[in-house]
């Protein structure tokens, strides 16, 4: 890695929640700023107060409202933002939009020849949980961006598409583990269960304003943080099963979604009423709930269970259960500034990862507080900002090693300055800045998008009454070693 950011030339784009807690910390932690932000007209107030509170010195360009969410920039749009590049040198490319955007921006900067780190998702389209052309467009954007940089002059452009727990230290450290297990056994993965809960707790009127993870664009918990764990899904099972000499060519899979519509009907106004000791004069938001005008929505909840399939044996069969209803910390029905971390999300996370009668591997993470670590309990304990324990059961006698292993958070951390989660958005966001090739590049994500694209689609049929099951060929090319790539095999394991 260099040790100058004197080359570095960035235009970010997007000063929402996100950029504010986490990209504007890294550039104040590495004394490194863009040289341009780009955000929209209606956002010239909180853009003037952010920059005067930081003390920030950057250029700023503003654009008008009009065709915001078009899946192409205009020209006009264009030629401003092609100016500022060409005034300030601009060599790299962050989009932090909301993800309705991100396609437009992502193909300009291919245009340009620009290196871009783009936020997950890659791209959201308007109705992906209810439309099934809208669902699709999910994986042919993929397949039109990748193209696009394919015939461009400058095909080797990095398109980092931000998926920090490809570099957290505890999954990394799993990766490793399964590696060594699956090429010493040559046995696959037989069952991985992902559980995430967020607790992103909206008001019942939030679902019709919220821009900031939004259901009423028609898409809701895959295309927030559900991504992620969709990702991590595909990277366990490609470094298990191109270790182990047998590889899965097909997929069977099921989803069900739970709604606004759901949880409106489950938790009333009544409710609401009693736990705030107030009139909430939600009235307006349930009248749509009975007039089934919520049924656009997206989800809050997703439950899918995939099957991987050679020929018409089982191979691995994998379970995702990812909440927004869950336990959350908000006690409050007004919004506060700060909607990201301030707003009563709390993370619990569970991974349990089964190799047959052989090998058990459990991930567990569970916090207590959203805003604050609670000082009555050690930052590596349960409820703790960094808690994370890494539980292995193994059949010793027959693979050898301790019966009972546990790994908690200190053997990854020689600190607790900083969470594994922020970690791993520097180790990522150094990558992309610092380094000439990348592991989280928009090619080793096709079977994430693919996965994703097939979930949506079977909430798009639920919606429907229609059969919320698929079966789907798996290629190849997607359990091959260097399908992740060359930059993954290398130096993916580090855990300091």
């Amino acid at each position: 890695m260099k040790s100058t950011n004197e080359h570095l030339s960035i235009m970010h784009i997007g000063l929402g929640p996100y950029s504010k807690q986490h990209y504007f910390q890294y550039y104040k932690r590495h004394d490194l700023f863009p040289k341009v932000l780009v955000e929209l007209d209606s956002k010239r107030e909180d853009v003037s107060n952010f920059i005067q509170s930081e003390n920030l010195q950057m250029e700023v360009c503003y654009l008008s409202e009009d065709a915001k969410d078009k899946e192409y920039l205009t020209d006009e749009r264009k030629e401003i933002l092609a100016e500022h590049i060409k005034k300030n040198n601009i060599n790299k490319a962050v989009i932090a939009t909301e993800p309705k955007a991100h396609k437009s921006y992502t193909l300009f900067f291919i245009e340009q020849g620009i290196d871009i780190f783009v936020e997950k998702p890659l791209t959201a389209i308007c109705m992906a949980s209810y439309d099934i052309k809208s669902a699709e467009k999910i994986y042919t954007d993929y397949l039109e961006i990748v193209e696009k940089r394919r015939l461009s002059p400058r095909p080797e452009m990095k398109i980092d598409l931000h998926c920090h727990r490809r570099y957290h230290p505890v999954y990394q450290f799993l990766k490793k583990f399964i590696v060594d297990f699956s090429l010493e056994y040559r046995t696959p993965m037989t069952f991985c269960s992902i559980y995430h809960s967020d607790g992103m707790w909206n008001m019942p009127n939030e679902f019709l304003e919220r821009e900031n993870h939004p259901y009423k664009y028609g898409y809701g918990k895959l295309l927030h943080s559900g991504y992620h764990f969709i990702d991590l899904f595909v990277q366990l099972i490609n470094f298990s099963f191109s270790n182990c000499g047998i590889v899965p060519d097909r997929a069977k899979l099921f989803t069900t979604p739970y709604s606004a519509k759901d949880f409106l009907v489950s938790f009333t106004e009544e409710h609401y009423n009693k736990l705030f000791n107030k009139e909430c004069h939600f009235e307006d938001v349930y009248s749509l709930v009975e007039d089934n005008k919520l049924n656009e929505f997206g989800e809050l909840d997703c439950f899918n269970l995939l099957q991987l399939k050679k020929g018409s044996s089982n191979l691995c069969t994998g379970s995702f259960n990812l909440l927004q209803t869950g336990f959350s910390e908000r006690s409050w029905l007004e919004l506060p500034k700060n909607t990201y971390k301030g707003n009563g999300r709390i993370r619990h996370e569970q991974i349990n990862i089964q190799f047959g009668h052989l090998l058990n591997i459990q991930v567990h993470s569970y916090k207590s507080g959203s805003t604050a670590p609670n000082f009555n309990i050690n930052s590596y304990d349960v409820g703790g900002k960094n808690h994370f324990d890494v539980f292995i059961f193994r059949n010793s006698k027959l693979v050898g090693g301790e019966s009972f292993e546990k790994v908690d958070a200190s053997h990854f951390l020689e600190s607790d300055e900083m969470t594994m989660n922020e970690i791993s958005r520097d180790r990522s966001f150094n990558e992309f800045l610092h380094e000439e090739q990348s592991s989280t590049d928009v090619c080793s994500h096709e079977l994430s998008i693919f996965l994703l694209y097939k979930m949506l689609y079977n909430i798009c049929k639920d919606k429907i009454s229609e059969s919320n099951t698929c079966d789907f060929d798996l290629p190849e090319k997607f359990f091959k070693p260097d399908y992740l790539g060359k930059k993954a095999r290398e130096h993916e394991f580090a855990t300091n």
